[in-house]
């Protein structure tokens, strides 16, 4: 017999066959570059009788986004011009209300910026589930963006990597091992 709950173990979420997991992703913008094709093709691939996409972003620009807006997904803005700024906390309570607002289950956030963002505000929110994604070593980041990174992978649930050397740099900076996945980046060999 064919149970009508589908329960995600490693996330404690449980949705019966009509329920469909509520998940936001949220990326800086739609413009070329790596992480937001890796994005892209997850999301294409994502089956939608079980998860209800959403997406959020700093800016609705960017040349993918007509591709993004074909999945038929709600992305709303939250426009910022700096992390520092008293606007950026009153975008995030905007954000934090929407994620009650919709019920959102999963906040999974992709690089420093949107982690920065998106991670304090789901914790805010109460979202059951929060991911952050690291897809670089931080050599751009400023001393003060590290110590800044750590505290918010800090408050996620788990974060997602896609190299074994990023997970390494990340212990070196103090992450716990085991908040730490490394999930390589897909190839479609089709």
């Amino acid at each position: 017999m064919k149970s009508d709950v589908l329960s995600t173990s490693a996330t404690g979420i449980k949705s019966s066959g009509q329920d469909r997991i509520r998940i936001l992703k949220f990326l800086t913008g739609f413009f070329t570059g790596g992480t937001e094709l890796q994005v892209l093709k997850l999301v294409q691939g994502i089956d939608r009788e079980r998860f209800d996409l959403n997406f959020s972003c700093f800016e609705l620009k960017g040349n993918h986004l007509p591709d993004y807006e074909a999945l038929r997904a709600p992305i709303s803005e939250y426009p910022i011009d700096r992390l520092y700024r008293p606007h950026c906390f009153s975008q995030q309570l905007r954000f934090a209300s929407l994620l009650r607002r919709q019920r959102i289950q999963i906040v999974h956030s992709y690089n420093f910026y949107a982690n920065a963002f998106a991670v304090p505000a789901g914790r805010l929110a109460g979202v059951p589930v929060v991911l952050a994604s690291v897809r670089d070593r931080g050599v751009y980041l400023t001393q003060a963006q590290k110590k800044l990174q750590r505290f918010v992978l800090g408050l996620a649930d788990q974060v997602l990597v896609n190299a074994e050397s990023i997970r390494d740099w990340l212990l070196e900076q103090g992450l716990r091992e085991d908040r730490i996945s490394v999930i390589k980046n897909g190839i479609d060999l089709t």
